[in-house]
């Protein structure tokens, strides 16, 4: 018995299969082909917030990164589970090794985007923060202390603009509250 099959969307002319299940989330129909064939619909530019793949032949990763294969090439070694690749220039598809940096952890990658916004915004990363609401640096001092904050150690959001949100905050849920006790 052969299964009728569509034609993908994308004007490849190859043929989809037939979805066996309804998935609302995708559009997918039981009985009906599918659209497109899995990876045909993506654009034909090129997107820089997209990682460059590479599928390596007796990898059991199969598909990996380019800028993990070039940190790997570079150290000589896989890299570790809990390591990270960096984009120095932060376009992700510019993989040459004098771009990438190998970091240790979550903690450090994000550390040093802290410190590369900080420097962008013409600030020194040693003494000064950007802001992640008003978007002005200004210096530690003024960033509350945050433990589980794995980059810096400190909130994103000024003590000033902290307190601009909570003022209109309480004030909403004040608001709510009266609401709710005139109409009990």
């Amino acid at each position: 018995m052969t299964i009728p099959l569509g034609y993908c969307q994308c004007g490849c002319g190859h043929k989809t299969a037939i979805c066996n299940r309804n998935w609302k989330r995708f559009g997918y129909v039981a009985g009906q082909p599918f659209r497109f064939i899995p990876g045909h619909n993506r654009r034909a530019t090129r997107n820089p917030r997209v990682y460059v793949n590479r599928r390596v032949a007796g990898d059991p990763r199969g598909t990996v990164n380019e800028h993990v294969l070039v940190a790997e090439a570079a150290l000589g070694k896989r890299l570790p589970r809990s390591a990270q690749v960096h984009h120095v220039d932060g376009n992700r598809r510019n993989n040459t090794r004098a771009n990438l940096v190998i970091c240790e952890n979550q903690a450090y990658h994000l550390l040093l985007h802290v410190r590369a916004r900080t420097v962008a915004a013409g600030g020194d990363p040693n003494i000064e923060q950007v802001c992640s609401v008003c978007g002005s640096v200004k210096p530690l001092d003024q960033f509350d202390r945050q433990r589980t904050n794995i980059g810096t150690g400190r909130t994103s959001q000024c003590k000033g603009c902290k307190a601009r949100y909570y003022k209109v905050w309480y004030a909403r849920h004040a608001e709510r509250r009266k609401a709710a006790k005139e109409a009990a």
